[in-house]
């Protein structure tokens, strides 16, 4: 047995060692959420792309302005208007002392000498027979450079916005938009072939199941989250407890070709757990098994030969498949699509723990204040404390005593 510290670093070299396998496909932006970017993405365009106003005003001159006071107000004359998606035209842009031009949120800002945007609030307006603005007071002199956008302020040609193995989200979509993009290259989602093994099981939307008979609730749960990771999945079926049965639903699996491949049960030590020895007959590495982990302890970590697809075999009961997926799958799959290991947030404890000295221990939790608390009913059969959590508290395994106001790590729930 092994730490999660040791376990960790080992998963993610196999998944680097793999990151050329995956393809790469270019996909047009609205096709892009939840891939992951397959080479560094620099800026085709700047943002904002030319300079404007960040305000409903008037372009004024700031030199003109700098008299000006609420016993000694500045008098402007206003020569025009510009609405967004208007060009700065000649009749608008006066150069001539004693002006301004009514602006628009967004428009383009004109030439110089205009260096800055007054607020409509902050001035006094004089209209015409029609109702238009033909003159304003300041009170207040206006800096340069104020409520102006400038063009590239946010960032600017050739600016590097994210990096390879960055996981698409909106925010994405929206600066690559902003950038001048309209398709982008990521990788192709890994397929992952899940299969369960145990005599108990029954799919999960059984209409009838005996009493010895459990749903297959692990199954379905690890498909969603691998979903959220961005995988294509493929879902074998339940294996029975039988080696030869095992070995040829390993077979099959290996014949769709995945990128990895995941069973659920047979990986601890009773006369039923038949995992280990049907992948060894399929010729499967093993990295590790058994990780000093709390739930999941039980789990193998593999890879098959003639370049093969890494294999997980994770611990029947559903929490500690959640768990096992959580800490152990995703950061595969992080890697193998070039992205960064994950950072938790540092929070203060919330109540004491009592836990075995030796194991990292993954607990559902909450957020409580400005620190965390961890839910009752952690026992890996149980559900219903798994509707209230937020993420994942994760206790340093030398400690058997955490107390309150200690620190741990605190992870999202996916």
């Amino acid at each position: 047995m092994i730490a999660y510290a040791e376990a960790l670093p080992i998963v993610e070299e196999e998944a680097t060692k793999r990151r050329e396998l995956l393809r790469s496909e270019r996909l047009p932006l609205p096709e892009c959420i939840g891939r992951c970017s397959s080479r560094d993405v620099r800026s085709l365009d700047n943002n904002p792309r030319f300079d404007n106003s960040a305000m409903d005003g008037y372009a004024v001159m700031s030199a003109e302005t700098v008299g000006s006071f609420a016993t000694t107000p500045v008098r402007l004359t206003v020569k025009g208007c510009l609405a967004a998606g208007d060009p700065p035209s000649p009749d608008t842009v006066q150069r001539g002392g004693g002006t301004c031009i009514e602006i628009m949120t967004g428009a383009r800002f004109p030439e110089r000498p205009f260096d800055a945007v007054v607020k409509r609030e902050d001035v006094e307006e004089e209209r015409g027979p029609s109702g238009q603005v033909t003159a304003i007071s300041l009170r207040t002199p206006a800096r340069p450079g104020e409520n102006i956008r400038f063009a590239g302020e946010d960032f600017r040609i050739g600016d590097c916005l994210f990096l390879k193995g960055t996981r698409i989200g909106p925010q994405h979509l929206l600066a690559l938009s902003m950038a001048g993009y309209v398709a982008l290259d990521v990788f192709t989602r890994p397929k992952v072939v899940v299969l369960s093994t145990g005599n108990e099981l029954v799919p999960f939307d059984s209409r009838e199941i005996s009493a010895e008979q459990i749903r297959n609730s692990a199954a379905l749960l690890l498909c969603s989250a691998l979903q959220l990771y961005g995988a294509d999945v493929v879902f074998h079926g339940l294996v029975p407890d039988r080696r030869e049965e095992i070995h040829q639903a390993f077979l099959h699996a290996l014949g769709q070709k995945p990128d990895l491949i995941i069973s659920t049960g047979g990986v601890s030590l009773g006369t039923y757990d038949l995992v280990r020895p049907a992948l060894e007959e399929c010729g499967a590495a093993i990295h590790f098994h058994k990780v000093a982990v709390r739930p999941g302890k039980p789990v193998l970590f593999g890879d098959f030969p003639s370049n093969g697809p890494a294999f997980f075999g994770l611990p029947g009961n559903p929490l500690a498949v959640a768990a096992a997926a959580r800490f152990f799958v995703r950061p595969y799959l992080t890697a193998l699509s070039g992205g960064k290991r994950e950072i938790p947030h540092i929070l203060p404890l919330e109540q004491e723990l009592l836990k075995p000295a030796g194991l990292s221990f993954f607990q559902r939790g909450v957020r409580d204040g400005q620190g965390v608390r961890i839910l009752p009913g952690q026992a890996s059969f149980m559900a219903a404390s798994f509707l209230q959590a937020e993420g994942w508290v994760v206790g340093a395994p030398e400690v058997a005593i955490l107390k309150k106001g200690d620190l741990v790590e605190w992870y999202p729930l996916w």
